[in-house]
């Protein structure tokens, strides 16, 4: 499983997931984070948070009246947490052990999120699991929230188990849960330089609906 690798091996993959700075991997949407600077206590969700770098970026993030961020980090590698929570130690962070498609214990926090990030996750869901994924993420999501996912293409040369991914899917699936498209980046090399792999963002909003869209994400 690939949760036993990201534990495994969690030393060298925080070094080298920290090597890289949030400006590095999530540049091409940045703009994008403008408009939480007019909500009054921003909530974020960062599902797949890893050595905890964009977490640590995002809770320093301020709304009105300069007040910072809370972040929801989610990451089931227990190791791989630990070194996350070092990274983002004095934050509003908390760390939460979940995972997708259902995110059972984050849904029990009873939060709805103003930002929500899956960065390099996509492709460690199986296809048919996709569905309810987005589904789960779309009811945790304020009206006019955004979420931004990253796409990793290309094939995996290690022990994990990944699966293609295609922007069709997503785009097929966000009018289904009240998401609509906001941007769809090019391909971009991979920013660790490895060969055969590269990457593309989506980010979607969600729409306000009468029933917050809870009808068909059930």
């Amino acid at each position: 499983m690939s949760i036993l690798f990201y534990d495994d091996k969690a030393d060298s993959l925080a070094e080298l997931y920290l090597s890289l700075s949030f400006d590095d991997v999530h540049g091409r949407w940045l703009e994008l984070l403008a408009g939480l600077n007019t909500i009054d206590k921003i909530h974020i969700l960062d599902v797949g948070a890893g050595s905890g770098r964009d977490a640590r970026y995002l809770a320093q993030l301020t709304g009105v009246d300069n007040q910072k961020a809370f972040v929801v980090a989610v990451e089931p590698a227990e190791r791989l947490a630990h070194i996350g929570k070092q990274t983002t130690l004095g934050l509003n962070v908390i760390w939460i052990d979940d995972m997708l498609p259902e995110l059972i214990n984050v849904k029990a926090l009873q939060h709805k999120y103003h930002l929500v990030l899956l960065s390099a996750v996509w492709m460690h869901l199986e296809p048919i699991q996709r569905n309810q994924a987005l589904a789960a993420l779309s009811a945790l999501m304020e009206d006019n929230g955004l979420i931004v996912i990253t796409l990793r293409h290309g094939e995996c040369n290690d022990e994990r188990l990944m699966y293609p991914v295609y922007v069709d899917e997503i785009v097929r699936l966000a009018p289904l849960y009240d998401l609509q498209m906001v941007k769809i980046t090019d391909r971009d090399e991979d920013t660790l330089g490895r060969s055969g792999v590269c990457w593309q963002t989506m980010a979607l909003r969600k729409t306000f609906s009468e029933d917050n869209g809870q009808g068909r994400n059930l």
